[in-house]
């Protein structure tokens, strides 16, 4: 468990981040699809058993949101601490003059399955706005619009962020207000066909940045081994935090893009406890994202043209 909400059910019955998921109502967990399957077929209140620094700890609730996010955990994997931050401050100096645009293409077991465009625009100098517009075959993601709103002072702190999928009419809006100790309030709304509005709040810490924009945050990282960034991914609008993060410059190396050698900054993003990083980035010296592998998914540089031969008659390119 890596985070608990205020106010849920976990809080109230003393569940606590750290905790390890081993039983759902009399059900080992070894894996998401187990657990998933667990909640849905249980019913009223239900009793979950958890592993808590060498002790077995069980504690009831009712079925349903219990307020926790949570990471799959690799028996026998050793913690992984995290590298020291040396990096506060960004360098957005380059937008001033231009938005940055970037084209990239998404593959899948070496087939391409969908595309997308970052664009990080200077406003003003307290404002960067960053979007993402995705159109992703796997996932039936069309013109899945992001928008991540920063201060400008060099130091990232998030302010807002919307998500809209036009294919299946579904939003949510997500604003972040200070509310003391150097937290932020979450504030989301979702929105979808025949429902009424989804609100809840939940409490996040300043350092917490969406963790689909780490690309385009490596593009304003200085390059040079060993620079890092400390963050905590928030996970796309949910109001949930992973476990805390890091993105490090590692080195410099060739990379294949579009089938030709090309020599790149490698950047990774580093997971409190983890072994392998979640994704590497790799960079050319303005900083422009060449290439991302995330497990299977790679996602390599393009251009506008190539994505408009590339995409259904049903997306129309802007």
């Amino acid at each position: 468990i890596t985070s608990v909400a205020p106010g849920s059910q976990a809080e109230t019955t003393g569940i606590a981040v750290g905790d390890i998921v081993v039983a759902y109502a009399g059900k080992q967990t070894p894996d998401f699809p187990t657990l998933n399957a667990a909640v849905s077929a249980a019913e009223g209140k239900v009793r979950i058993l958890l592993h808590r620094a060498g002790r077995e700890v069980s504690v009831e609730v009712q079925k349903g949101r219990i307020g926790v996010s949570l990471v799959p955990v690799v028996e026998g994997t050793p913690g992984t601490p995290l590298p020291k931050a040396t990096v506060t401050e960004l360098d957005f100096s380059s937008l001033v003059d231009r938005p940055r645009d970037s084209w990239f293409a998404f593959y899948r077991g070496g087939e391409r399955s969908g595309f997308a465009r970052i664009r990080a625009q200077y406003i003003n100098h307290r404002l960067i706005v960053l979007t993402e517009e995705v159109f992703e075959d796997e996932t039936g993601i069309m013109d899945h619009e992001v928008t991540c709103v920063t201060t400008a002072d060099g130091i990232p702190v998030l302010r807002m962020t919307a998500f809209r999928d036009r294919m299946n009419d579904w939003e949510r809006f997500g604003t972040a207000c200070p509310c003391g100790d150097d937290k932020f309030r979450w504030t989301v709304i979702s929105r979808g066909p025949g429902s009424d509005d989804e609100i809840f709040q939940v409490q996040v810490g300043v350092g917490v940045i969406p963790a689909y924009m780490m690309e385009t945050l490596a593009s304003f990282m200085p390059r040079e081994e060993g620079a890092c960034l400390r963050f905590t991914p928030l996970l796309e609008g949910s109001g949930r935090t992973w476990l805390p993060g890091a993105l490090v410059c590692v080195k410099t190396e060739k990379v294949m893009v579009g089938g030709q050698e090309t020599p790149a900054w490698r950047f990774e993003w580093r997971t409190l406890g983890m072994p392998e990083p979640a994704a590497i980035y790799w960079l050319d010296g303005a900083g422009d994202v060449l290439r991302i592998q995330s497990g299977e998914i790679v996602v390599e540089r393009t251009t506008a043209d190539d994505v408009k031969k590339g995409q259904p008659e049903s997306v129309i390119a802007r």
